[in-house]
């Protein structure tokens, strides 16, 4: 089942690497306080 979807292996790897915009915790916090 796995190999017949061929959408499991790109999502597999989008879990493992970083979303298109990394956003570091730290990061996120700045722009939730900044206005």
């Amino acid at each position: 089942m796995l190999n017949m979807n061929p959408f499991l292996e790109p999502r597999e790897e989008a879990r493992v690497a970083p979303p298109e915009n990394p956003i570091k915790p730290e990061e996120r916090r700045d722009h939730e306080t900044t206005p």
